[in-house]
């Protein structure tokens, strides 16, 4: 799969639609990137950190990382109502837990 694949079928599986007549001028422009209305204008989850998370709590996925590289799989978030605050909060506790576990 190209990379335009990959972001269009994560996009599907997020539930966002996109505007394939904006994204083809903003790619005119050098923008990469799916143009979602109400989200972002530039969506690229490959690129873009923030897309990234929000798509994996979107989508309530586990992500493990290793030294080697980094596996996701689908979970149940604790909070289905707000999975970016549960997702939020999960990361801060894992960084509290790596602090005490340091001494620091």
């Amino acid at each position: 799969m190209s990379d335009r694949e990959l972001i269009e079928a994560a996009e599907k599986a997020a539930g966002y639609t996109w505007r394939e007549d904006v994204a083809k001028e903003r790619e005119a422009l050098g923008v990469v990137g799916l143009w979602i209305p109400g989200v972002k204008t530039a969506w690229n989850p490959l690129i873009n950190d923030g897309d990234a998370l929000r798509l994996a709590s979107k989508l309530c996925m586990q992500i493990t990382c290793y030294p080697w590289g980094a596996q996701a799989q689908s979970c149940d978030a604790l909070d289905r109502d707000n999975p970016y605050a549960a997702t939020r909060r999960a990361i801060v506790k894992a960084a509290a837990e790596i602090s005490q576990m340091q001494g620091i």
